[in-house]
């Protein structure tokens, strides 16, 4: 950039950037938008969603092996997965359909913030739902592991960046 054309600029903001209140409300709102878009694909996942329809279930099975865990807790880890995943399944079919809806609110002539705003409210407390859902059967799973177990699982985690690899087979 020349010096005539840095002097052209005002001091202010480049025109480009928003002011710096509404950048900071731009990024709460993509960092929303993305927050529930993940919980969002975290419970599909959990309900059997996803390419391979059932992969949460086999992870779960390499975990287990991976510290030893006896048949009978293999067993009622596999029903606590089973019960969580049954729960969330039925809130797959309503992302489905509030995607329905959002679809039809943009193709009106005139965009109905109201109706928007009444949508983002359902996402969010259904995202809650999920995650409240999740969180107890994770814990109910953590249960049935010993303290040891526990701890062998977090120490292999720890040498992993992007997810289960080698050390978990």
């Amino acid at each position: 950039m020349t010096q005539e054309n840095a002097s052209a600029r005002s001091p202010e903001a480049p025109a480009s950037e928003a002011p710096a209140p509404k950048r900071r409300a731009r990024r709460f709102w993509l960092a929303g938008g993305f927050a529930l878009l993940g919980l969002g694909a975290a419970a599909g996942a959990l309900a059997g969603g996803g390419h391979g329809r059932d992969f949460a279930g086999r992870g779960i099975e390499r975990v287990l092996r991976s510290v030893d865990a006896s048949e009978t807790q293999r067993s009622e880890i596999r029903a606590i997965y089973e019960a969580t995943r049954g729960d969330l399944l039925p809130l797959r079919a309503e992302m489905g359909a509030r995607r329905e809806q959002v679809d039809a609110l943009l193709k009106a002539q005139t965009l109905d913030r109201a109706a928007f705003e009444t949508l983002r409210q359902e996402a969010l407390a259904k995202a809650d739902a999920a995650s409240a859902r999740a969180l107890t059967g994770f814990l109910d799973a953590a249960e049935k592991l010993t303290p040891e177990q526990r701890a062998e699982l977090l120490e292999r985690r720890a040498g992993f960046r992007h997810g289960p690899g080698p050390g978990w087979r």
